[in-house]
């Protein structure tokens, strides 16, 4: 008999703190829309809305949210790097 056990934790919010705030007001500067609060309304900063959901839960590859994002806020300018360290900033201790 295998002795295994599982630990789940999460991070954002939990362990964390996750600040998208920041992240939409660098992505307004690539953005056709009108504010960073705009954008902010797809990424909800207490919960994940459907568009965080998919790519959590890898309905979404990072490329394919990439795209999804460019066209959803749509973004000029601002490659895939780019995008993905604007994203992946938003932990802070």
């Amino acid at each position: 008999m295998a002795n295994g056990f599982t630990i789940i934790t999460d991070v954002g919010g939990v362990l964390v703190d996750v600040n998208k705030r920041a992240m939409c007001a660098k992505l307004a500067k690539y953005s056709a829309l009108s504010s960073a609060t705009e954008i902010l309304s797809s990424f909800s900063s207490t919960k994940l809305t459907k568009f965080d959901k998919c790519f959590g839960k890898g309905i979404l590859t990072p490329r394919e949210f990439y795209k999804a994002s460019v066209v959803k806020l749509k973004l000029s300018g601002l490659s895939f790097w780019e995008f993905a360290k604007i994203y992946s900033d938003i932990f802070r201790r």
